[in-house]
């Protein structure tokens, strides 16, 4: 909870006070995941952390809306081929109950390469229709 949920809102709230006074596009773009949106079992606190921090984007958002401030967004890039993955994957089932469902993914190369993902998110950071305040995921981009 710390590390997913407090850290990102403390950083981006100090992120907010530097920006502030600042002239330029000022934009904080936090990380999502289809956690935060769909049960996982065994990952309640990353669950309930990543929402945490949607919520706080979309609050945080309108209040910027208000103050003629800096865009702030929250996206989940997809299943990203990171040491988190591996790390799920070799998560023990008890634990993990969704570890098959990760396995298949890697096994049927349907994760995202970081590279890849990373264009992802720039392109809807540069998307002047995604307003701030937005919690969206790439994958609904390409529907």
């Amino acid at each position: 909870m710390l590390l997913n949920a407090a850290a990102p809102q403390v950083l981006g709230h100090r992120f907010l006070e530097a920006v502030s006074h600042l002239r330029a596009r000022r934009e904080l773009l936090l990380i999502s995941s289809g956690a935060a949106s769909k049960d996982y079992r065994g990952w309640s606190s990353y669950g309930a952390a990543k929402a945490a921090v949607d919520r706080w984007v979309s609050t945080v958002g309108a209040e910027q809306e208000l103050r003629g401030g800096t865009r702030v967004l929250s996206i989940a890039p997809g299943v990203v081929d990171t040491d988190m993955q591996t790390t799920v994957r070799s998560t023990d089932p008890r634990d993990f109950p969704e570890r098959d469902r990760f396995e298949a993914r890697h096994r049927d190369g349907e994760l995202v390469d970081p590279e890849d993902a990373a264009r992802r998110l720039w392109e809807m950071v540069d998307d002047p229709s995604v307003g701030t305040g937005s919690v969206r995921d790439v994958r609904d981009r390409r529907r």
